[in-house]
């Protein structure tokens, strides 16, 4: 955690840094909601601003010996990519039960939480896999990423009428492939305008504005100075003998 400048950085969590993963605020900008990575899948908590270990969100994982004594191993969960709806009420997250790091579709699905009962219900049956949710300022819309012919693009889900459609297909590819833990998510992240009019998101070396309604596309012009120290010279003086030289 930092300013708004990137200055006074702070640690939240005792967790290493590559264990947090797709932080994401609270409305109230006094909680921040990320996934942990851990030997069995990633779980959801939510860190207080002023710290601590954090509260976990969402059902509890498995146990990992199943019930009834028969000794097997029930199935790693792993969740990422949570998304608060407006009102505080649900929290929408791309969930793998098993199966994460194997090589059959779909892997993951998008599942809402309910923050008051904490009982969870999967919305989506995408074939591609549903990842990276993201719910408008508004609460009208649920954004998330999809696979269609080996491509990766953006779905839009109106939450009143359950009406869902394509906003953006093709824009880059996922990272599903790094089963149940990816680095960083399996998608990198995008934002609603303030009036959830509009998707900003970066794909094909630019940022880009998808309108809602039509999903006309704008590249938002972006120039950024950047100064790189090129490093020591690694070359180094090496005598080759003398005579033929076998290739």
């Amino acid at each position: 955690m930092a300013k708004g400048d990137g200055t006074a950085p702070r640690r939240l969590s005792s967790e290493s840094q590559d264990a947090v993963i797709s932080p994401m605020w609270t409305g109230d900008s006094q909680y921040v909601i990320a996934s942990v990575r851990g030997a069995r899948g990633t779980e959801l908590r939510m860190f207080h601003v002023n710290g601590g270990s954090g509260v976990p969100l969402g059902p509890a994982p498995p146990p990992e010996v199943a019930p009834g004594g028969g000794g097997g191993v029930a199935p790693a969960v792993s969740r990422l990519g949570a998304s608060l709806s407006p009102d505080g009420r649900y929290l929408y997250v791309a969930q793998a039960v098993g199966g994460a790091s194997g090589t059959g579709f779909p892997r993951w699905q998008i599942a809402r939480v309910d923050m008051k009962s904490g009982d969870s219900d999967v919305i989506t049956q995408a074939e591609g896999s549903g990842i990276r949710p993201l719910v408008s300022p508004d609460g009208k819309w649920l954004v998330y990423g999809t696979r269609y012919e080996t491509k990766t693009g953006l779905r839009v889900r109106n939450l009143a009428t359950g009406s869902d459609r394509w906003l953006k297909w093709p824009i880059q590819r996922d990272e599903q492939e790094s089963g149940g833990s990816p680095s960083r998510d399996t998608l990198p992240g995008y934002a609603f305008t303030p009036d959830s009019q509009s998707l900003v998101v970066a794909y094909g070396g630019k940022i880009n504005r998808l309108e809602m309604a039509t999903g006309a596309e704008t590249v938002i012009p972006f120039k950024a100075k950047i100064a790189l120290d090129i490093g020591p010279d690694l070359e180094f003086p090496y005598k080759v003998p003398q005579g033929p030289v076998r290739a």
